[in-house]
């Protein structure tokens, strides 16, 4: 439970410094070591990291997962040679041969303590930034006999699939479901080609060039399932409990199995309209339907990522980005170097730059054009257009304007608030925080860092402003991170629920505008209870209003505008927005999707360089009271509907399988 709120006359509230680093080793109390780290690393130090990563409580000991930027010239195999056993780089990177692409300047690794110390000194030439993710799953066993991609091999036969390749990264994906085979006529067999569970299976071998989780092959699961056949019937369930999985895949929906069924089952979406318009007047594509299908999506193998549970579990997204790296390498890996890729990922975040600028996403886009053939990527626009998550406003000199941020009760989560603005500006702002029913905090600036501690000594809140973070790579944030206000784990701190108010205090010479993001925070699909969206307050929001349309006198601080997906804003990939098949001109826009044009277009913008809207559209629903897009349940047979741009995405993605063309804004 959170402490007491503090008596009358008790001592003021105070910043304590943030602590050296246990693992790291790093001291996070100075300035100088601060600037460029992940934010988010110094705050599992300063809480520690088992408490950081409950889920993940004893397999953080010994290494943490990075995603890395190297310099340019520098190759994951040269970083792997200097660093030595204090990083841990998985081979898919390292690796010169195969179709993977040569000149990748991003990698994922596993790092001891003595990483982080040289990465101040020797190891800092080769790398540009890294960022904290979840710990790996434990290794399942020795790598998988290695395909030819990974052989020295000089047989000209391909090395890999080719042709048209859908890739698919998500959770519970139900590979054996009749739904992803091939007609009888063709003689009935999976099209997932390659099944990669990122959790370990017992029995079952790790990838080649991966150390962790678990590889299924197309054979495996085909004789798996005429082994579970009984009097003509296979029994799906029988084949999940053979590899281990029987538990994650007894729910009646599983968002990997939805979402992989429209992007390549066996139906058909229609191609009449030759493009989709970027206007509320334009012509939607029709619904999918179950008939049977004669499309090339409908034919092509499948590549399929399961992500690990801890990461599925931690809806806020931010440990995915070690994982969703590794799953797109993987795909390719499975790839012949000409053949025609197009991933769907309909996973994401909220908080981040949204100027294109992360690290995966540099990643994604770096990918996309080293690729020798087609790499297409396709990812969601995110659900929380209502859901009170982004704050914008101008700044001008002298101004104060304060963020009211409401921190549910019984939220076992941590909560994380993300304020980003112009590096230029960030000299002259400071930022001052209240603690519901404790009081104010001292202001902190730019290039200041500071925990918030009860009186025994365990870090409630943290608060850290650089100018220059692993984050992003033109403005400055200040990164808010709160403990959770609920906890069934022992030696987790808890913090106050209610309202905490952060002031900003513009004093400097010059006018800016900042961006507030709230990290996600969702439930599950298919559980109840858990984590609770934080969200801001604001009294001039106006919910019943489905679009920013307020009039210019009123300006609220609350924004629909600008709540975005902040891993799909990089400049190669392809982000959906979510419509309404059946509704009036004015209300065809998904209300928790973002919308084009953009509603808030009129007001000042942080950077020109901010992605706000989608890059085309898809349904999502069928009409305001017909919710979702109907496709495969986790057992054949069964429909299930799924509401979000989840399902608007993988619809582009069988499009651009087809080739057939659609508008981009």
């Amino acid at each position: 439970m959170a402490p007491p709120p503090s008596s009358t006359g008790a001592q003021p509230l105070a910043w304590s410094d943030l602590p050296q680093g246990v693992f790291t080793g790093l001291d996070w109390a100075d300035p100088a070591v601060r600037e460029g780290q992940d934010p988010y690393l110094m705050w599992a130090e300063t809480v520690g990291l088992c408490t950081h990563s409950p889920s993940a409580h004893g397999r953080m000991a010994h290494r943490l997962s990075l995603l890395i930027e190297l310099t340019p010239g520098c190759s994951a195999a040269q970083l792997q040679t200097a660093a030595g056993a204090c990083l841990r780089i998985p081979e898919l990177y390292t690796r010169s041969d195969g179709p993977l692409p040569a000149g990748l300047r991003f990698c994922t690794a596993d790092a001891s303590p003595a990483f982080f110390q040289r990465s101040q000194t020797d190891l800092k030439p080769l790398l540009v930034r890294y960022e904290l993710a979840l710990a790996r799953t434990t290794p399942s066993g020795p790598a998988a006999t290695p395909r030819r991609a990974f052989c020295d091999s000089e047989a000209s036969s391909p090395s890999g699939l080719t042709g048209k390749v859908l890739g698919l990264i998500d959770g519970g994906l139900a590979f054996a479901h009749p739904r992803f085979r091939h007609p009888e006529a063709q003689g009935g067999g999976t099209r997932i080609a390659y099944f990669w569970s990122q959790d370990a299976l017992p029995g079952q071998s790790a990838p080649p060039g991966l150390h962790y989780g678990s590889e299924i092959t197309a054979a495996e699961i085909d004789t798996a399932v005429q082994a579970s056949r009984q009097q003509g019937q296979d029994d799906e369930a029988q084949v999940y409990r053979q590899f281990g999985m029987g538990l994650d895949l007894d729910k009646r929906i599983n968002h990997g199995t939805h979402v992989l069924d429209i992007a390549a089952g066996p139906r058909t979406v229609s191609a009449s309209v030759a493009g989709l318009s970027p206007r509320l007047d334009w012509e939607p594509l029709a619904p999918p339907s179950w008939q049977a299908a004669d499309d090339e999506a409908s034919r092509c193998p499948v590549v399929a990522v399961q992500l690990d549970k801890a990461t599925v579990q931690d809806t806020s997204g931010g440990s995915m980005r070690v994982h969703l790296l590794d799953g797109l390498m993987y795909i390719l890996s499975c790839c012949d170097a000409q053949a025609e890729v197009v991933v769907n990922l309909s996973w994401g975040t909220l908080a981040g730059p949204h100027d294109g600028s992360s690290l995966l996403e540099r990643a994604m886009d770096q990918l996309i054009t080293l690729w020798a053939g087609s790499l297409t990527l396709v990812l969601p626009t995110s659900n929380a257009y209502q859901g009170r998550t982004h704050a914008s406003a101008p700044v001008q000199p002298g101004q104060s304007l304060t963020l009211k941020w409401r921190s549910p009760p019984g939220d076992p989560t941590q909560n994380f608030l993300e304020l980003w603005l112009p590096a230029a500006a960030a000299p002259g702002l400071s930022l001052s925080l209240k603690v519901p029913g404790r009081g104010e905090l001292p202001p902190l600036q730019v290039e200041q860092a500071g925990a918030w501690q009860s009186a025994d000594g365990q870090t409630l809140a943290s608060l850290v402003f650089l100018k220059h973070s692993a984050l992003g790579e033109f403005d400055s944030c200040a990164l808010l991170a709160l403990s959770p206000t609920f906890s069934l784990w022992a030696g987790v701190p808890t913090a106050p629920s209610g309202l905490w108010e952060l002031t900003l205090h513009n004093t400097g010479a010059q006018a800016f505008t900042f961006d507030a993001y709230i990290e996600r925070d969702d439930v599950l699909l298919g559980r109840r209870g858990g984590p609770s969206q934080s969200r801001f307050d604001d009294p001039d929001y106006a919910p019943d209003q489905l679009l920013d349309t307020l009039p210019l006198q009123v300006h609220p601080l609350v924004r629909r505008s600008g709540t975005f997906n902040s891993i799909a804003t990089g400049e190669h990939v392809i982000s959906v927005g979510g419509t309404r098949l059946q509704a009036d001109p004015q209300h065809r826009w998904a209300p928790y999707s973002a919308p084009v044009d953009d509603p808030d277009r009129l007001r000042p913008a942080r950077s020109a360089r901010v992605v706000k809207t989608p890059r085309t559209l898809a349904p999502s629903d069928e009409n305001p009271v017909l919710q979702g897009i109907r496709a495969a349940g986790t057992r054949g047979g069964a429909t299930v509907r799924l509401v979000g741009t989840s399902a608007a995405a993988p619809q582009i993605a069988r499009l651009a399988l087809n080739r057939v063309r659609h508008k981009l804004v």
